[in-house]
């Protein structure tokens, strides 16, 4: 039984694939509409590229949908499905738009009544998970990053992070790329600022194959050709003719089985590591809760 996987390459719209291919968005597509908002240039507090248009006319509506609309996107059941938020929401002194996300050109989009929501893989903007996770209100002392990005760099899901946090004043390790870049790969990485201890500490996965190849569990090495013929194989998602790479959407059993040995490796082998962050954080935790002194009677 083959292994499948879920791509997000095809809901792009044909507005974004032709931004990806040239590096700008269309003119045609900012003639569609009476009024166009491009955030890259506008709005420097958001990093998404995106485009806002008003069609006036039935023919630039339906224009503006063929050309903004994912050919495929995933369909799940609606959790707002009967929830109408009040008219001015948006002018609440808690409701910041743009932390997070470009300001709600049309609320309506949030479609209450509609049975199914339409969900777009947030790897179009961040290969990874860490903008839920940096919200302030939630205070993360340790983060696991685990990277499987198809990107020959290592470190881009970081960077990109790293740009976002530093573009809304978020808390997020300084990280010196050029020293990392010039030293081997390693299957670990923490990323701390020990000058501000209210910066999250983030322990940073890469998807590589170091002492795997040796090892078949933390401390057991490998013995005989089957054994280490399990562990040698290399990892390069950029490659056509790599099993791994997320343009194929069928994975053979064996292939899945490698990948899966492998990441459980990585982690079991650094187990140390997540411990020791997790102690660092729990002690930097009891240092900020105040001493109370008890009197004598």
């Amino acid at each position: 039984m083959n292994v499948r996987i879920w791509s997000s390459v095809f809901s792009l719209s044909l507005t974004q694939l032709w931004s990806r291919i040239t590096g700008v968005i269309p003119s045609w597509a900012s003639k569609i509409g009476e009024e166009v908002n491009q955030t890259d240039t506008d709005d420097k507090s958001s990093t998404s590229d995106t485009l806002q248009a008003s069609p006036k006319t039935d023919l630039a509506k339906k224009l503006s949908i063929f050309l903004s609309s994912r050919p495929i996107i995933s369909q799940v059941f609606n959790f707002l499905r009967g929830f109408h938020l009040h008219r001015n929401y948006s002018e609440n002194c808690d409701f910041t738009t743009w932390k997070d996300t470009h300001p709600d050109a049309f609320p309506n989009s949030l479609t209450p009544a509609d049975a199914t929501l339409g969900l777009v893989d947030t790897a179009f903007v961040i290969k990874s998970g860490f903008p839920p996770v940096l919200r302030c209100n939630r205070r993360a002392d340790v983060i696991l990053s685990l990277n499987y990005a198809w990107d020959p760099d290592h470190f881009k899901v970081i960077k990109q992070t790293q740009e976002y946090c530093a573009e809304r004043k978020i808390l997020f390790p300084k990280i010196d790329y050029k020293k990392l870049e010039s030293e081997p790969i390693r299957e670990v990485y923490v990323f701390e600022d020990k000058e501000n201890p209210d910066v999250p500490i983030v322990i940073h996965f890469p998807l590589v194959n170091v002492s795997f190849k040796q090892f078949k569990s933390p401390g057991v090495k490998r013995g005989g050709k089957a054994e280490l013929e399990e562990g040698d194989f290399d990892i390069d998602f950029t490659s056509m003719f790599c099993p791994f790479a997320t343009h194929n959407l069928t994975y053979q059993p064996e292939d899945f089985q490698k990948l899966t040995n492998l990441t459980t490796y990585n982690i079991l082998n650094n187990t140390d590591v997540i411990l020791n962050a997790l102690n660092k954080a729990l002690k930097r935790n009891m240092e900020r809760i105040p001493v109370t002194k008890v009197s004598k009677f």
